[in-house]
């Protein structure tokens, strides 16, 4: 059953498609992330709404939408972006609880 697995998670990809932020800070609303506008201005920094990806919280299992990838300029390597400091909610002063693809 595929709502057993998305258990709190309660952003869908239309909210994900319609949401615009202002600011200037990343963001997690809505369990959308968005990098800050420096990060989203790198030529290396791509937004690909049609590969959307699910990540998830090392240690509570938050589930976050991303839709942010960086390609690395020499080597061609691409990774998912994520929160630089991981879950907030489960962040501490010694640890941060990063999120896995």
């Amino acid at each position: 059953d595929s709502d057993s697995d998305s258990g709190s998670f309660k952003g869908t990809l239309m909210d994900f498609d319609s949401r615009s932020l202002s600011g200037n800070r990343a963001s997690t609303a809505g369990n959308v992330y968005e990098p800050d506008p420096a990060i989203k201005s790198c030529a290396a920094v791509s937004h690909r709404l049609n590969e959307t990806r699910i990540v998830e919280c090392e240690s509570c299992g938050h589930k976050l939408f991303t839709a942010w990838y960086f390609k690395h300029p020499r080597t061609g390597l691409e990774s998912v972006l994520t929160p630089a400091n991981g879950h907030q909610a489960c962040r501490s002063k010694s640890m941060k609880s990063r999120y896995k693809s």
